[in-house]
């Protein structure tokens, strides 16, 4: 800690050092003299002459060297302290020096007291003060704006007790929502609620399952209170349904409009009338007109990652609405690049960005950026996985599950391997069409039931499920695959539900269907497409997962098991992962594993598709030699 203080004459002691602890003790040698005889600058600053010799005090000709540093504190959230960073141990000092000399521990240092003087004015000037609680719009400003050069430093320091923030987090009426709420929601609500009332935008951006939506839908009750114009949700057009129905679920006092369908509304009056708008991303581009003649109180975009192009038609719309504040949801913010970041945080934070060409030259797509990154956005991101605050879900167990080919399918994957008249990557999708099954390519190739072990394997696990009166949830990638999965299925277990929740299911039937799902009293399987409902459903009532095709993108895997394994979920969750060994699909799973490590940094996880070189490497491997 610093020790600030003036030095003094004292008749029996000679010169001294005067500090609010009292005098420290002085021996009557000269050191400063001793040590630096004629120095009366330091570093070219003007430095008073010290005292006599003080007990075990280290005198330094430096400047001090103070670091502003965000910290975390005793409350849990952040404050700017100073760090000397060139004295032992560089401890964190409470306050700037007064003097134009400071004592750290038993180090003497000289102070720059312009620079001193420039800096705390500069805080002063946003209200920031040392150790007082930040508000997120100070501790943004702290690190894209002012010339302070702000760190963070890493670690929790309980022991530094700050003031009040200035202006305190909104307070939280009960009635926000009609739910009993968990304790990292209400604080993820808090945050919201506060970043809103600053005119912020924030990134909710909690891991699937965690309930995201309940506190999207608090902070549009919050800011219903007051009278005005209403919030919108933009979400898929899959999840519109949801939207209006957990909207009626946990906040029933707010009116919902849901402006979708051939039906919905082109007056503008009939927006203003609701609380809460709720339309998809396709009919905002198609109704822009309609949208942009009201300033809202806030936007909700739901799967925010579906503006990660910034150059897209839906981003553009989105960016060009009025709002007070603007909300982005997903679980997934960063899928292939950085850049996805970028179009995210250009809307809900255009000041604190630079240009999408600055962005992509200061934070490419490496570890040293990605953590850079991470710093600087983390004031306006609420980010919590479920490993970390979910304790109490049941226990999911995941297993990737091999299976040989049979002597048909092999013979049928080489044919396609070899056939040099096709290009690489179109062959890539014949041999993973082929390892769903062969009647994808041709319907009059023999039938799923037919020379396909890993469908058969896929029976064994369903007919586990069954046996325990359990639910289960099948994703297949292609729509000839779900087809027969669903005819046979519904002919080989007669007293189960089966139903399907893909392209060919209409949109406005999709709820019923999980509904049903839900509802049944017996065993029962869901056949899914993974794009078309891997995001923005809740389906507890399954406990079992499997995942027929792999895919490219580990985010469309986890979406998927995530329809599962979340709130709500009571049981133990199993989540199987299919695949032929020595094709395509196993490479696809190696892939995907490499993706999570990278993504768990939050760097790139590789493109949506696979290079030249990790095409070549696929259509190396053969199943021949292992096929049974």
């Amino acid at each position: 800690m610093a020790v600030g203080g003036t030095w003094k004459s004292d008749s029996a002691k000679g010169l001294v050092f005067q500090t609010e602890f009292g005098i420290l003790p002085v021996k009557g040698i000269d050191v400063w003299s001793a040590e630096y005889e004629g120095l009366k600058e330091i570093e070219g600053h003007a430095c008073s002459r010290p005292s006599t010799d003080l007990p075990d005090l280290e005198f330094s000709a430096d400047l001090l060297q103070l670091q502003p540093v965000i910290v975390a504190t005793n409350t849990g959230r952040t404050s700017l302290a100073l760090q000397a960073i060139n004295a032992v141990n560089q401890p964190l000092v409470e306050s700037w020096p007064s003097t134009d000399q400071d004592i750290i521990g038993t180090q003497w240092f000289a102070v720059d007291q312009d620079d001193v003087t420039r800096r705390s004015e500069e805080l002063a000037s946003r209200g920031i003060s040392l150790l007082q609680e930040l508000t997120e719009a100070q501790e943004l400003w702290l690190l894209w704006h002012s010339n302070l050069d702000v760190e963070h430093l890493s670690g929790e320091f309980p022991d530094i007790v700050v003031g009040p923030r200035v202006d305190e987090a909104p307070s939280l009426p009960s009635e926000l929502v009609k739910a009993t709420l968990y304790p990292y929601q209400t604080t993820g609500i808090s945050k919201l609620t506060s970043m809103a009332s600053q005119g912020l935008g924030c990134l909710l951006a909690d891991e699937m399952g965690l309930g995201k939506t309940i506190q999207a839908i608090a902070v549009m009750s919050w800011m219903s209170r007051n009278v005005g114009s209403p919030s919108l949700v933009v979400a898929p057009s899959s999840t519109t349904a949801n939207w209006c129905r957990e909207l009626g679920r946990f906040a029933p006092h707010l009116s919902v409009y849901e402006h979708t369908g051939s039906q919905r509304t082109g007056d503008p009056s009939v927006l203003r009338n609701a609380d809460v708008v709720v339309t998809s991303f396709d009919l905002l581009i198609r109704d822009e007109f309609l949208m942009r003649e009201i300033e809202w109180k806030t936007i909700s975009v739901d799967e925010a990652q579906n503006i990660k192009n910034p150059q897209a038609q839906r981003a553009q719309v989105l960016k060009r609405l009025r709002s007070r504040t603007k909300m982005a949801i997903t679980g997934t913010p960063i899928e292939n690049s950085l850049t996805d970041l970028w179009s995210i945080m250009s809307l809900l934070a255009p000041d604190h960005l630079s240009s999408l060409d600055d962005f992509k030259v200061r934070y490419p797509d490496e570890t040293h950026a990605a953590l850079e990154l991470g710093r600087r956005v983390a004031p306006l991101i609420i980010r919590r996985r479920v490993n970390e605050v979910a304790g109490d879900l049941p226990a999911r167990t995941d297993a990737l599950v091999p299976v040989h080919t049979s002597n048909l399918l092999a013979l049928e994957y080489e044919r396609v391997r070899l056939d040099e008249s096709l290009a690489p990557l179109a062959k890539i999708g014949y041999l993973r069409q082929i390892c769903s099954s062969l009647r994808c390519l041709d319907n009059s190739n023999p039938p799923i039931t037919s020379g396909n072990p890993k469908y058969e394997q896929a029976l064994q696990i369903i007919a586990e499920a069954f046996s325990r009166d359990c639910k289960v949830l099948l994703f297949a990638s292609y729509t000839p695959t779900i087809d027969e999965i669903q005819q046979d299925l519904g002919s080989r277990f007669a007293s189960a539900l089966v139903s399907r929740l893909d392209g060919q299911v209409p949109i406005g039937e999709r709820q019923s269907t999980i509904d049903a799902f839900t509802d049944f009293s017996g065993p029962a399987i869901l056949v899914l497409n993974p794009k078309a409902a891997g995001v923005g459903i809740n389906i507890q009532a399954a406990n079992y997962v499997i995942h027929y095709t792999p895919e490219w993108n580990p985010a469309t895997i986890d979406q998927a098991s995530a329809r599962s394994y979340r709130r709500g979920q009571s049981k133990p969750v199993f989540v199987y992962s299919l695949y032929y060994k020595d094709t395509v699909e196993e490479l696809m799973l190696e892939r995907v594993q490499a993706k999570r490590v990278l993504s768990a940094h939050g760097l790139k996880a590789a493109e949506e598709l696979p290079s030249n070189r990790e095409i070549d490497e696929m259509l190396m491997r053969s199943p021949k030699e292992s096929s049974v």
